[in-house]
Formats: structure tokens, sequence, C-alpha cells
């Protein structure tokens, strides 16, 4: 499966040589690290039989760090402590070089499109990260074997259905203006009753990510969910991606359209989950909306919004800030670092230096 590639480093071969295709995405930070000698703890998947190793290392991009892995020019980049730096920027608010800003975002943009899968990495890697020529197919293959697990690991055919019917619909559930999830969105009658037990399976799978919404702003979060009301992610953007049948150059060309701003909230659901952070967001009665709430011990509740690109403008956030008047907000987008009216402005490609 895995062609030995001499401008590739030892550790990271060996790794790709022991992951398969049914497992957890490598995070966006996992091959960087190894890389650099940072420790990666395994986990085993409960609806799996075969060992795995998860997003156990702090989140960037897995693209970004194969650049260092295919292209010996770039392990300059890497070598000069371009994390290190995203850390400092963040801790300082201060922006990154333009040069490096613009490269970490074209190359989050190709995560995007090819994911965090071992295999997938690995062919973009053998590929020089030619975006044109990886192998679309292989993620694919991927979800075609994800539903072949569902058939193996559930004995009943009728539970089979029902399982491959929900992880089937999140790529539409997405794409609604309100990404609640819909149980009449997967057939006309869909009932809690009926599909409750296929997410609970799902999510054990770790196959999909579950984003609860909480109706107070108060600690500790979790007691105040709306079981009810839930969002659904796929565990692997590249995945969603395909799934959803977008092509390539509409990402890295940043062409407009609206199901984007969807995919890079799925991108930044598995960026917080990989650092052990449970999933909520927030409503209030007059259609207002934060993305994702944490809650930090030293900061207090932060509300996150997500934005797919430079456009920044937000009513629901302003209204969020005026109501609960949080220490700082947080603002993912292709933005620089930075700091204004209380907000920390942080690029898609530096989720994972949040606290």
């Amino acid at each position: 499966m895995f062609a030995e590639n001499k401008s590739v480093p030892a550790r990271l071969q060996d790794l790709l040589k022991k992951k398969q295709k049914r497992v957890q995405p490598f995070d966006c930070t996992v091959i960087l690290f190894i890389l650099f000698g940072f420790h990666i703890s395994p986990l085993r998947n409960p609806a799996f039989s075969s060992a795995v190793f998860s997003q156990a290392a702090e989140p960037f991009c897995a693209v970004f760090a194969a650049v260092g892995a295919a292209c010996p020019k770039n392990i300059y980049f890497f070598q000069k402590g371009a994390v290190k730096n995203e850390k400092k920027c963040y801790n300082d608010m201060s922006p990154m070089p333009d040069f490096a800003h613009e490269k970490a975002i074209t190359l989050y943009k190709k995560y995007l499109c090819v994911g965090g899968m071992p295999e997938a990495v690995n062919n973009f890697v053998e590929n020089e990260l030619d975006i044109l020529k990886f192998d679309e197919h292989i993620i694919s293959d991927i979800k075609d074997m994800y539903i072949a697990d569902m058939q193996k690991y559930v004995k009943n055919s009728i539970e089979t259905v029902k399982i491959e019917k929900v992880y089937k619909s999140i790529p539409s559930q997405l794409a609604k203006e309100n990404k609640n999830f819909k149980y009449n969105f997967i057939e006309e009658n869909g009932r809690k009753r009926k599909y409750e037990s296929s997410i609970d399976w799902l999510v054990a799978s770790k196959m999909i990510l579950i984003d609860y919404n909480t109706k107070r702003i108060e600690i500790p979060l979790k007691v105040y969910i709306d079981e009810n009301t839930f969002k659904l992610y796929l565990s692997d953007v590249g995945i969603l991606t395909n799934m959803s049948e977008i092509r390539f150059p509409d990402i890295i060309l940043d062409n407009s359209f609206i199901y984007k701003g969807a995919i890079t909230e799925n991108y930044v659901a598995e960026e917080l989950t990989s650092k052990e952070e449970s999933l909520y967001y927030w409503t209030s009665k007059r259609n207002a909306e934060i993305d994702f709430v944490l809650y930090s011990q030293e900061d207090g509740i932060i509300p996150i919004e997500v934005k797919s690109g430079n456009n920044v403008k937000s009513v629901s956030l302003n209204m969020y800030i005026n109501e609960y008047k949080p220490k700082y907000a947080i603002r993912f987008s292709t933005r620089n670092f930075g700091f204004e009216n209380n907000i920390k402005s942080i690029p898609l490609y530096a989720v994972f230096c949040i606290k």
C-alpha cells in the first residue's frame, strides 16, 4: 500500500505504513509533530477491532506538514519554527509575515480537499502536493469501507440500513440554513425513536461528531444542553468534500459558494475535537447563533465564530458579546492574527493554538 519515498522521513514512513484505510484521520498537526519528534498517543476505536492512532497531537494541517516531507526545499520553512511562530503570534495577537500567512492558507485549503486520512495524505505526498494529481478515489474507497464496516459490525440488517441513511444524510443536513439535525430530513416520517440508536453507533465509532445546542451560557455547559437539538459533522473534512462532490478548484481558487461555510465548520469541529473539547453551540430566541462555545478555567466561556473567508461581519457575535460580556471572543477566518474590539482574529490554519 505504501511506496517507499526517500523524501519522506523514516518516522513518517513508519506511521503511514501502520495506519490503515479505516482508521481515524490525521489531524492537522499529526504529521508535522512526527517529523519533528513530538509524541502521539495510541487510541483504540471502540467500533473496530484494530488498534488505531487518533488525533492526539495538536491540530494544524496534515498537508501543511507534508510540505516538509514531500518537498525538501520546504523543510527549511518548518525547521525555522513555523508552529512555534504561530503560537507566538497567537499569544501576542500579532500578524504572521504575509508570505507565511498566504502559504499556510493555501495549504489549509488543500487540507479541505484531501482531509487527514493516512492513505489520502500519503497519496498527496507521493504526488508532490499537486492537488490535480491527487487520487480522489482513495477517499471514495475509504467512505465505502466505512459503510462496509457498518454491515460487518452491525448484525441487524435493518439497523445497518438506518445507520447508512443517517451517515449519508449529513452533507445535505449541513447544507440547510439551519444546520440542526432533522430526522425527517432522512425520510419524510423520520422520528427520533427510529434513528437515535443509529446516531449513537456512528458517534461511538468516531465516524461522526455531535455538537449540542446549549440553552444557557453557564458552567458546566453540558448540563444545559438540549439533547434534541444538535448538529452532526463528519470525522474527516476530506470525506465531506468527497461526498458533497465539490470540485477542488472551487476551494483552491476561493470561488464563492454558500456550502463553503459548512465545510469550514466541519473542519473546525474536527480540530476542536482533537483537542478533546466537547462541542457546543449557542442560539438565541432572535435566531442569533454562535458556532461553538468553549469553557476555559482561566477565561470562562468563550464564543467562537467561524468564517470561511475574509468577510467577518457578524450580528450574532456582537449580540452575544453585548449580552454575556465574555472576557474575549474568537473568530476563525482567512484573516491574519489580530485583536480588535475584544475579538481575537485567528487564521483557520491555527485552530490548534487555542488553549
